[in-house]
């Protein structure tokens, strides 16, 4: 390794490799952040300078490099891929070569750790710097003052072309119920979308699948028809992450939300809303087009689509690259959830994951120069192709997913008409307790209109 290591330097102090070749291949090699921005200042600077996540160009609006800061933060992130360690070494490798003065420690969390792991970080007596915070624990933690309220460097006049990138609707997300926003959206998640197997339609004679919520219902009973081993539609129960993702998606189409705009009130039982999870319901019940609640897991739906027994099924964008890396053999598409009953409202469950600042940060200047340059536009592109992640920013779609038409249309025709949750902070238990009666609606033992009125009645009991 010694040897491969020395050569990498040679090549790149000859100029026979570029910065962001020489970055990751010493990553790869195991050299920290820190070892490479020490070579690369000896090799005053060295090779040739593309514009890349490893060394994004300075902006006049400031979303990249910044006035030269120094000390010591931590970076606190959870994995979003097997090569975490080697991908964000080459990522604060770059941020060295700007901030050369700021030495960024990297910790990592796992996500299904996070209620045990969360509390013992951001209550200690030294919390991480920057976080990455998923959207259903982001209201927990802004209402127990955890995160520094970030509407100023938002704001500033020399960050708003960075801003601006990112559509009002994701930093509506990010806003807490005091109008103030403690989080950067870094990356997205289409929680909610349709996949449908375009061969198993063209059998059935389908041709309309999302323009109504009754084209859904009909092309499903078509589907279902073709034998008793084929399933119209699939939808996700049981376990409320990531079942809740569905059924959020239906009821932003038919013109409900989980809480009214003040969250003092749930929002569920909307006429949209009662008539579009009736159907729901007698299409599982009745018509038995999907699977009964419970009969098979997220990654079990998933294999019967796959295996070519499914005409639709719910899933989210993460399924796009599955079904890119492992061809199942028959023409597919993703659409959007349909319209609802009046035809004008979301059509689709969008999840956001945020960078945070601690309150008690002892450098927040440092913070923020991290977290400016993790969610430039270089940067985002390098790293979000890596980890078949979306990203919040509208403006880097072109060059993420040239060569990805699936991720590509995600990001330009169901993104845009999809809506995230409100993050109160209570929400992980609102959706754990309304679960089981959604649940109850797809098994048809309860119409829509008690079942919705029953989801008011847990969600305003957590309020």
């Amino acid at each position: 390794m010694e040897r491969d290591t020395r050569a990498a330097v040679d090549a790149f102090a000859a100029g026979r490799l570029s910065r962001r070749t020489f970055i990751r291949r010493m990553s790869a090699l195991g050299v920290s952040a820190t070892g490479i921005a020490s070579v690369l200042a000896a090799c005053g600077g060295g090779g040739t300078q593309p514009t890349s996540a490893a060394s994004p160009q300075a902006t006049s609006s400031g979303g990249t490099a910044g006035a030269q800061v120094s000390g010591d933060i931590v970076l606190y992130k959870g994995p979003f891929s097997e090569n975490e360690a080697q991908q964000i070494e080459a990522l604060l490798a770059g941020f060295n070569e700007q901030q050369p003065g700021i030495s960024v420690t990297r910790e990592e969390f796992a996500f299904e750790a996070m209620a045990e792991e969360f509390p013992t970080k951001f209550l200690s007596d030294t919390p991480p710097d920057v976080s990455t915070v998923p959207d259903l624990v982001y209201g927990q933690w802004v209402e127990r003052g955890a995160f520094e309220d970030l509407t100023p460097y938002v704001t500033d006049p020399s960050w708003q072309q960075e801003f601006g990138a990112i559509p009002e609707d994701i930093w509506d997300i990010a806003r807490a119920a005091d109008g103030k926003i403690y989080g950067v959206p870094w990356w997205g998640v289409v929680l909610a979308m349709l996949f449908v197997n375009r061969d198993l339609l063209e059998r059935a004679g389908v041709t309309d699948v999302n323009s109504s919520v009754d084209a859904f219902a009909a092309a499903a009973r078509q589907v279902s028809d073709l034998g008793d081993d084929i399933f119209g539609f699939t939808i996700r129960t049981d376990q409320f992450n990531p079942a809740a993702f569905d059924w959020a998606a239906w009821l932003h189409t038919s013109g409900g939300r989980l809480l009214n705009d003040d969250w003092t009130a749930c929002a569920v039982d909307t006429p949209g809303a009662r008539q579009t999870f009736q159907t729901l319901s007698e299409l599982i019940s009745q018509d038995q087009a999907s699977p009964p609640p419970g009969a098979y897991d997220a990654q079990g739906l998933q294999d019967l689509f796959v295996g070519g027994r499914v005409g639709i099924a719910h899933d989210d964008n993460g399924f796009v690259a599955t079904l890119r890396d492992q061809d199942p053999g028959f023409e597919y598409d993703v659409v959007a959830v349909p319209p609802g009953p009046d035809g004008n409202h979301a059509t689709g469950m969008w999840g956001v994951g945020l960078l945070t600042m601690s309150s008690r940060s002892q450098n927040k200047a440092a913070a923020w120069e991290l977290m400016k340059y993790l969610t430039s536009a270089d940067v985002v592109v390098e790293y979000f192709q890596q980890v078949s992640l979306l990203p919040n920013r509208t403006d880097v779609a072109d060059r993420m997913f040239a060569d990805d038409p699936y991720a590509a249309k995600v990001v330009q025709e169901i993104l845009p008409g999809s809506q995230g949750w409100q993050l109160h902070p209570d929400l992980n238990e609102m959706l754990g307790r309304a679960q089981p009666v959604f649940d109850t609606l797809y098994r048809g033992q309860t119409p829509s209109a008690e079942a919705l009125a029953e989801v008011c009645t847990v969600v305003e009991g957590v309020i």
